[in-house]
């Protein structure tokens, strides 16, 4: 390249010569041509000792990418990520806590969101079914509230029969138990109570469920018998079961999603050992990333506590 086609498609080449015709036809020293310019030493000496070697040419201004790009991430890593964010649609922060988790990876939220975004799965399609936004509430003990709805299986109908799901899940804890009947009717939700009490590691005070002719006055009769009261949400207001509601859409993400049965007796045996997966080993972000079992030790343990320091200290005197 000529030093006129130099000159002429770089501008900071022309301001670089300038620096050096100023040096060598006016001031004959560095200092007074660097104050006058307004550059570093070092700055000039670069592109004077450039100019002197190559000439005009050693003033064009050159690339600064480095000549080997390190991949921030292995690729292993990256695969593992970017197929668990299309099957489970994770977040980045939950994302991070299942790779601490499950793989001993620890990589940090900025990172995954990086790649989400750079392979454009940082933003997901999701159909928001209603617009509401109920005041989010929380029981504070175990077993004061749980949750019961049924999800109707559309994936696994085998030979033309329907199944339902009976979903579970304390107010408190997020802990779950999920069983499969083929019929949603009074008797299989009466049976679902039994299980579920056989299931949690709790006492239940209070069962919330919607309207649904399985929730209806014979299956408020069967609770008074075992002591639990019954509540119903509003006609309509699904959201009043917000926390089952969610889980049946994290079942159909996580699970029915991803997963092929080659029958209803193979679903279930896997929605048991995914029953234990949410349970135990699944990271839940309204829990700041504990599972339901760590948070309800965590509850348990907080409350004797709590319940020994409130309790009245018997003297000597009293005991004996």
């Amino acid at each position: 390249m000529s030093k006129h086609d130099v000159l002429k498609n770089d501008p900071r080449a022309r301001q670089r010569l300038r620096w050096i015709e100023h040096y060598q036809q006016i001031t004959k020293k560095v200092a007074p041509t660097c104050r006058y310019f307004g550059i570093t030493r070092g700055t000039f000496y670069l592109w004077y000792h450039r100019y002197l070697s190559l000439g005009v040419e050693g003033l064009r201004t050159k690339s600064c990418r480095p000549h080997k790009i390190h991949r921030w991430l292995p690729k292993d890593v990256r695969e593992t990520i970017l197929q668990l964010r299309l099957q489970r649609r994770y977040g980045p922060g939950r994302m991070s806590l299942y790779l601490r988790q499950k793989m001993n990876w620890f990589v940090s939220k900025r990172t995954i969101w990086k790649l989400y975004k750079e392979h454009g799965l940082n933003r997901l399609k999701y159909h928001k079914k209603w617009q509401r936004y109920p005041q989010r509430y929380e029981k504070e003990l175990p077993g004061e509230r749980v949750q019961i709805d049924v999800k109707f299986l559309e994936a696994t109908g085998f030979a033309g029969k329907r199944y339902y799901q009976f979903t579970a899940i304390d107010d408190c804890t997020r802990y779950r138990v999920l069983r499969i009947y083929d019929h949603n009717t009074v008797a299989n939700a009466n049976d679902f109570v039994r299980q579920v009490q056989q299931a949690l590691p709790f006492a239940i005070k209070q069962i919330q469920t919607d309207n649904g002719s399985e929730f209806s006055e014979q299956f408020t009769w069967h609770l008074d018998d075992l002591g639990i009261s019954h509540r119903k949400t509003k006609v309509c207001h699904p959201e009043e079961n917000g926390k089952v509601e969610r889980s049946h859409r994290t079942d159909q993400e996580e699970f029915y999603g991803i997963t092929r049965f080659v029958s209803i007796q193979h679903c279930m045996r896997l929605l048991k050992n995914w029953e234990k997966e949410y349970n135990e080993e699944r990271p839940h972000m309204s829990l700041k990333g504990k599972t339901p079992k760590e948070y309800l030790q965590e509850k348990l343990r907080n409350h004797v506590s709590r319940t020994t320091l409130l309790s009245p200290l018997k003297s000597v005197q009293q005991v004996g």
